[in-house]
């Protein structure tokens, strides 16, 4: 059994997730977990929400941090271009991050309610 797998069921138990019931996981960066998350969940339903933001405007929140330099290195890293291309491609919702935390949450909500409204008609 794949590691990833274990880690991402020990980490849905742990949070209380039953199938059936909605679950919010923050912080999904790969293809391949997010791929994993669906088929253990199932058959509960997945949406991908994926916070958008430039080359720029993440450099310009981790040019403070003290770790800015690990960042530059990441950016080349296959991880990174997951982020850039393949997540967006499979996500249900993509939020422009550059815009306020209250717009940004305010979208994400917007997204999530209008799940809701589509999953009740079904």
């Amino acid at each position: 059994m794949p590691r990833h797998f274990v880690v991402q069921c020990w980490l849905l138990a742990s949070g209380g997730f039953k199938k059936g019931e909605n679950f919010l996981l923050d912080g999904i960066r790969h293809v391949d977990i997010f791929g994993i998350l669906t088929r253990i969940v199932a058959p509960s339903s997945t949406r991908l929400l994926f916070l958008s933001a430039d080359e720029i405007q993440r450099s310009d929140r981790v040019a403070g941090r003290p770790d800015k330099d690990d960042f530059a290195r990441a950016v080349g890293h296959r991880v990174e271009a997951e982020l850039g291309n393949d997540l967006p491609a499979l996500a249900d919702a993509i939020i422009d991050a550059s815009q306020s935390f209250q717009d940004v949450v305010s979208a994400c909500l917007a997204a999530i309610k209008k799940w809701q409204q589509l999953y009740s008609m079904k």
